[in-house]
């Protein structure tokens, strides 16, 4: 049974007159140990379903399940009891600017004995790498440090379950990635299962192994990382993974190049061992059909090679069609492009 499980859960909110559908008939799985991307543009309601989970939200129907017990109409004791279990770090570190870094990792461990309170203290700080910071306040670290802050507070109670809503939107990208690094190591290390809240691929490409596209309150797209990133099956899902290989800007440099135009031009992708295979070469050898490459490169989705290419081919039809029967018959992905509609 997953971890986490969600059923037909919807959220509104009465807003006058009106009722704003933030979360609409939301089913998913998360298993023990996954690192569960949700992405979503501002609005799509990832972060009210974020606060499903661990109940600072009520649905306003369906169900939710923790850890094998539903935990949708809990209230009380019980409820704060199953929230112990999940942990939470927001994009603001909301730290106590009065507090010293100890003293903030402490705050949920406040009914602990002070030999416990300390020796646990020094167990998160070492954990995220700032054990050389117990007696420092929060204006003295960098952002980065203190999101490290607010990861060790949000794992004093030994959660199973970890949300990182938008928890490295307000980050530059060094610092970011090392965020991530630090989230993958806490997974692997604690058996830790995250949720990642985020509006960036690059974010969800870099740690997750599963990932839900969030669209006006709806989950569009459910599935595998890599299958979602190499047979992305919405437009929505298609626009943040071309977003993430930059192929979007790629398109706005070339469309306006004398030389391409009324010419034909595919973007492949490929995954697997068909990255190392010489498609230009075959293509000429076997058809010879000249074909220049544009812009391509091949990145590790979950360890595997995943490239991605965009050729520019002769303007005649028939050599457009032999392509395409050759491409189909590799098992190559591919979709014409139209640059003009492409750049805009």
């Amino acid at each position: 049974m997953a971890l986490i499980e969600l059923r037909d859960v919807n959220v509104d909110f009465k807003q006058k007159k009106h009722v704003i559908h933030a979360v609409r008939n939301v089913s998913l799985k998360i298993e023990r140990g996954d690192i569960y991307g949700i992405i979503g543009y501002s609005g799509a309601g990832k972060s009210t379903l974020a606060r499903v989970i661990n109940r600072l939200q009520k649905p306003t129907s369906g169900k939710v399940s923790v850890n094998h017990q539903e935990i949708t109409h809990l209230s009380g004791k019980k409820l704060r009891d199953e929230r112990k279990n999940i942990g939470i770090v927001f994009q603001q570190f909301n730290l106590m600017q009065t507090k010293t870094i100890a003293q903030n990792v402490a705050y949920p461990l406040i009914f602990k004995p002070n030999d416990q309170k300390r020796k646990e203290v020094d167990r998160l700080l070492k954990l995220v790498g700032l054990e050389d910071k117990r007696s420092v306040y929060p204006k003295q670290l960098s952002g980065g440090q203190m999101q490290r802050v607010a990861i060790a507070r949000a794992l004093a109670n030994h959660p199973q379950i970890l949300i990182s809503d938008e928890a490295t939107s307000a980050l530059d990208p060094k610092t970011t990635q090392s965020i991530l690094k630090l989230l993958k190591k806490l997974n692997q290390t604690l058996n830790l299962t995250i949720v990642l809240i985020t509006h960036e691929m690059d974010a969800i490409k870099s740690i997750c192994n599963k990932v839900a596209v969030m669209d006006d309150g709806k989950v569009v797209e459910n599935d595998s990382l890599l299958n979602v990133f190499t047979h992305p099956k919405t437009n929505l899902s298609r626009s943040f993974v071309d977003e993430s290989i930059h192929l979007k800007s790629s398109f706005q440099k070339v469309a306006d190049w004398p030389a391409l135009k009324d010419k034909n031009i595919l973007e492949l992708r490929y995954v697997g061992d068909k990255t190392s295979k010489p498609i230009i070469i075959d293509l000429y050898q076997k058809y010879q059909i000249a074909s220049s490459i544009l812009f391509g490169n091949i990145e590790f989705i979950q360890n595997v090679p995943v490239g991605h290419l965009v050729i520019e081919l002769p303007a005649d039809q028939a050599s457009l069609s032999k392509i395409k029967d050759y491409l189909s018959h590799r098992g190559i992905s591919f979709n014409q492009i139209d640059l003009d509609q492409e750049a805009v």
